[in-house]
């Protein structure tokens, strides 16, 4: 295995996305994926934005912020 900061695992239930990206980061996302261990592009899409909303201080501080003014 690599030293990957996102690692390749099971997918519970998907919704179809559609979205498109620029061929230079496809071709880099393609490369990462291969060096990963990713067999599925859903997988490695899921890995990446569950990285990211875990990642981002600002957003947990937003809905920190979100849910206090709901309860």
């Amino acid at each position: 295995m690599t030293d990957s900061i996102i690692k390749p695992t099971t997918i519970s239930k998907k919704i179809p996305v559609k979205f498109t990206l620029p061929e230079p980061l496809v071709d880099r996302v393609t490369e990462y994926m291969t060096w990963a261990g990713f067999e599925s592009q859903d997988n490695f899409m899921t890995e990446c934005v569950n990285y990211l909303l875990e990642s981002d201080k600002n957003f947990k501080r937003f809905l920190k912020g979100k849910s206090i003014k709901n309860n």
